[in-house]
């Protein structure tokens, strides 16, 4: 197998990984939907679901929203993991390095995640937050749910 074909293979295992965290966003993001309508109703006078908005849905959220968390991350490591193997391909092969959307974008060395973070540029970052940042969100959401009920 020659290098360009492995480089094809490595760019469709990054394609899965982003369709990964977009599915688990996704996923997310309607379960959160779901869980804070309930919680909203559940919350009223008017019936007996008490029980379901005190303690259960914010501990619920609490929940889905640490593994959510977890899961994206791990997803995001995977792909730099897969990025930095790109860029070792990139780099043994003149072939490749001198095609421009190859050795333009791809240029970065991600060896661990404070090399990652150092190195990315702010399209990159702004990119990976919202599967970084809206769990946690959501957690600090359902922390202060869980505190005022």
């Amino acid at each position: 197998m020659n290098s360009k074909e492995i480089f094809d293979i490595v760019h469709r295992e990054i394609q899965h990984e982003h369709n990964l965290i977009s599915n688990r966003m996704s996923w997310y993001i309607t379960s959160q939907s779901f869980l804070m309508a309930a919680f909203a109703v559940s919350g009223g006078a008017n019936h007996s679901f008490q029980w379901l908005a005190r303690p259960f849905l914010p501990i619920l959220g609490i929940v889905t929203s640490l593994i959510s968390w977890l899961s994206l991350i791990a997803a995001v490591a995977a792909m730099n993991r897969v990025n930095k193997y790109r860029k070792d391909i990139l780099d043994q092969d003149n072939e490749l390095q001198n095609l421009a959307p190859f050795s333009t974008k791809f240029q970065q060395n991600h060896e661990n995640w404070f090399d990652f973070m150092k190195r990315v540029g702010w399209i990159h970052l702004a990119g990976l937050s919202p599967p970084v940042v809206t769990p946690l969100v959501f957690l600090i959401a359902w922390v202060i749910a869980l505190a005022k009920v």
